[in-house]
């Protein structure tokens, strides 16, 4: 029985990641039992045997993203005494990630990330709070050490880190790489180290 479950638990693992290669290529327009079945040598009919049905099969997809952008971010940043460093190469990363993994703004910015199924945006919001969390934790370990500001709350601070990067990068897809993102990045990592930066004495 063991055994059939643990052969279960690989088929939706594998059913998951042929959502991701179809979101890569095709978006969400593209996603079909039909395509899904065929990429895991299944029968349409047979995927029913693991989900529900598509939206389960599209949220499972997504779990998926969002532990591998997770597990990304938190690699990236640990091991590292400094956090606004840490903090840094996390808006690396999630510059790269959107070069490398184009499955990531074909989800982000569909139209059922922003009017989907309530189960559906659930799973987006747990990736969204995944990435926020990280950058909380580090601008808190900041704040602790003197080097940010502590009269904002951090969960406030976390909300503008997030905010360097969310905007740019929906004006870069949609506009099909038509910005110079990395050059706006920088800048907007300025403006944030300037604007989180510590009060000095006789500062007012």
């Amino acid at each position: 029985m063991k055994r059939k479950h643990e052969k279960s638990d690989v088929r939706r693992e594998q059913i998951a990641e042929a959502v991701l290669d179809i979101l890569c290529v095709e978006g969400m327009g593209g996603l079909t039992a039909t395509k899904v079945a065929k990429a895991v040598g299944l029968v349409p009919s047979a995927l029913y045997r693991h989900y529900s049905g598509k939206l389960e099969m599209l949220e499972a997809g997504v779990e998926l993203l969002g532990e591998r952008v997770g597990t990304r971010l938190e690699q990236c940043a640990a091991g590292d005494d400094d956090p606004l460093a840490a903090l840094r190469r996390m808006l690396d990363a999630l510059t790269g990630m959107l070069h490398e993994m184009q499955v990531v703004p074909r989800v982000l910015f569909s139209d059922e990330t922003m009017t989907g199924h309530a189960e559906y945006k659930g799973v987006i919001f747990k990736l969204q709070q995944r990435v926020l969390g990280t950058a909380l934790r580090h601008i808190a370990t900041a704040q602790r050490l003197g080097m940010v500001r502590n009269d904002i709350p951090p969960d406030r601070l976390a909300i503008a880190y997030i905010g360097m990067f969310v905007p740019l990068a929906v004006l870069y897809h949609s506009t099909g790489g038509g910005i110079d993102l990395q050059s706006h990045l920088d800048a907007n990592w300025q403006f944030f180290l300037d604007g989180a930066a510590p009060e000095r004495a006789g500062e007012r």
